[in-house]
């Protein structure tokens, strides 16, 4: 699964390699948790790329309530075509959601859990493959959530966790966002498979956490941070 990932990345080189117009407002953040707004890029009929800003935990059109969001934030890639929450997204509404890189956590034999943090080698920004919906509350008010796909471990990741996110080399953004393209994840490469990692510090494990001291090495062994959840 993923569920903490960063996006430090200076929006022109974003700009450059999503091929987006709009210059939207963007923060460095080291710790984007469920329920936040994440930056994410669709293609438009006329095959133009934009940016929106969808909550991350998507709300299935049929859901009465909008709190369920967060148990959400995952779709498996294997079964996202027969989830009645996910297979009309699957379908038609398809997006990229940019990162620089992603934690996961390794839980021990003690059952003590260590938080890695993955990223390209070249440190290069990164896509997730990702789906999204409108959600209308009784009253009429509309809320745009996503869910991010994962897959079976490769081996990058076998050996901390069994599941990882898809992530949609640069080749082929065309193909997962496009409209008419029909069952893209039978075509996809499913991503890189050089992603390098290391292990952090346990504080990321809490929402408020956040800046440059969440994504460096450390030893593993070294004492708890100040914050840490586990």
């Amino acid at each position: 699964m993923c569920s903490r990932f960063s996006l430090t990345t200076p929006l022109e080189a974003l700009r450059r390699l999503f091929q987006f117009q709009e210059r939207p407002n963007l923060a460095a953040r080291y710790n984007i948790t469920p329920t936040s707004q994440v930056l994410a890029i669709r293609k438009q009929v006329s095959g133009a790329y934009e940016t929106f800003r969808p909550v991350w935990g998507l709300i299935p059109p049929f859901a009465k309530e909008a709190q369920g969001a967060a148990r959400l934030i995952n779709a498996r890639s294997e079964t996202v075509t027969e989830k009645p929450s996910f297979r009309e997204a699957y379908k038609n509404q398809r997006c990229l959601v940019p990162t620089d890189g992603f934690y996961e956590w390794k839980t021990d034999s003690n059952g003590q859990k260590q938080p890695y943090y993955f990223q390209a080698p070249d440190h290069q920004p990164l896509a997730f493959a990702g789906i999204w919906e409108v959600w209308q509350s009784p009253e009429g008010n509309q809320e745009t959530s996503c869910s991010l796909l994962t897959k079976a471990a490769p081996a990058y990741m076998r050996d901390i966790h069994h599941r990882a996110p898809v992530l949609i080399n640069p080749q082929q953004f065309s193909l997962w966002t496009d409209p008419d393209s029909k069952d893209p994840l039978s075509q996809l490469d499913m991503g890189p498979e050089d992603i390098i990692s290391h292990p952090v510090g346990k504080v990321v494990g809490n929402v408020r956490a956040e800046g440059p001291d969440l994504i460096k090495p450390i030893r593993i062994g070294t004492p708890p941070q100040q914050g840490s959840l586990f």
